[in-house]
């Protein structure tokens, strides 16, 4: 916890790891999953709510090297967070000969380095 940019508590509690019996440190990391959309989404709507997007906007406003031209066109910001964008498998063809270094990095995110 944070006050005026100063940190004024900083603890870590329970296990990182049950079976190894290791603990959580401040610098664990976790594997959210998807639980990651919401603060995504919390954020998108956070930037609107100030007027630095637009949701309104076409998503390549925002990302201008979107290699799906059609997507970047038709979807607009306001479809992210609500998942009714239609921008299909995003992991499709092109993601493929990056998948095990995605795949590695995804299983260690789970531990501190």
């Amino acid at each position: 916890m944070a006050h005026n940019g100063k940190a004024i508590f900083a603890h870590a509690y329970g296990l990182a790891d049950r079976e190894r019996n290791i603990p959580n440190r401040l610098d664990t990391r976790f594997c959210i999953g998807s639980m990651n959309k919401i603060f995504t989404a919390t954020a998108v709507l956070q930037l609107a709510q100030s007027g630095k997007i637009t949701l309104d906007d076409p998503l390549r406003k925002y990302l201008t090297g979107y290699p799906n031209r059609d997507v970047a066109t038709k979807v607009t910001i306001h479809h992210l967070p609500t998942h009714t964008g239609g921008t299909g498998d995003f992991f499709g063809p092109e993601f493929e000969p990056a998948a095990s270094t995605y795949t590695a990095t995804t299983a260690s995110c789970c531990w501190a380095s």
